[in-house]
């Protein structure tokens, strides 16, 4: 009697699992939220920067603001104002530029602001011009937070009957920078033919947004997709893929994300949760 207990015990056990395993197996629909949090948070320069430093006679201050976008390119807006002394003076516009790369934990940028304008050389108007070049990592004091930057400013300028001269100094600066977690909403259907398409959206810490859109295919014997990110604009210079994707309402998701985003590479697990602060 408890023989036949058992074994009716077993097989009512079995149906429960298949069925459970029958209820979990869904193909992608609808709305789902992925945050995507440390060890891969992202962080993009942004930051007014005053910065004055001389060498070789040649005084320069920039007064310019420099941020990074979605797709690590370096941007700004600003001016430089140029004093030789004794000889040459000047205010001329800045165009930061560059470009972030490497991972969410070991970011790198390497940032120019280059200038050029008129400038009284001698009491004669003429032209000059030069580049400050940075190469910028995470503080070793503030971390993530800011990026120390060290480089070399070289300036030249010129003018009629009056000759050439050229100038260079070195120069340290620090950056501050927006970033933390960041987001991936997720629209998707998918046909009877296991067919999934849709979009995405990321949106970064500091409010930056791409948009992609998805296209993929459903595997009802792994439960899981296999989904491919388009770039839409901007967002065609990044990349996003999602490999065994499973959402699940119960622990969040799973699969394998890749992704290059705001110049940084990275690869995340979905499955395993972040490390405990």
């Amino acid at each position: 009697m408890r023989q036949a207990r058992r074994a009716a015990g077993v097989a009512i056990a079995a149906l429960a699992c298949l069925a459970s395993r029958s209820a979990s197996a869904a193909p992608p629909a609808g709305h789902v939220d992925l945050t995507i949090t440390t060890p891969n948070q992202i962080f993009e320069l942004d930051d007014h920067l005053h910065i004055p430093f001389s060498g070789s006679q040649v005084a320069i201050t920039f007064e310019v603001t420099v941020f990074s976008d979605a797709i690590g390119v370096v941007q700004g807006t600003g001016d430089g104002i140029v004093a030789v002394t004794g000889a040459a003076g000047g205010a001329m516009p800045v165009t930061p530029g560059g470009r972030m790369s490497g991972t969410p934990l070991r970011p790198r940028a390497q940032v120019a602001l280059p200038f050029s304008g008129p400038i009284a050389l001698l009491g004669v108007i003429g032209t000059g011009g030069g580049t400050l070049k940075l190469s910028c990592a995470p503080s070793e004091t503030l971390g993530l937070a800011a990026f120390d930057c060290s480089g070399r400013a070289r300036f030249c300028a010129a003018a009629r009957g009056v000759g050439r001269a050229c100038a260079s100094a070195p120069t340290t600066v620090t950056i501050a920078t927006d970033g933390g977690d960041w987001t991936i909403g997720l629209d998707l259907a998918t046909d009877d033919r296991g067919a999934v398409t849709g979009t995405a959206h990321v949106t970064l810490a500091s409010t930056d947004m791409l948009d992609f859109e998805v296209s993929g295919t459903y595997s009802a014997k792994t439960d899981s997709s296999a989904l491919k990110f388009g770039g839409i604009g901007d967002a065609a210079k990044a990349k996003l893929s999602l490999k065994g994707f499973a959402p699940d309402t119960g622990s969040g998701a799973r699969g394998i994300l890749k992704f290059k985003i705001a110049g940084q590479t990275g690869s995340v697990d979905l499955s395993v949760p972040p490390p405990t602060p």
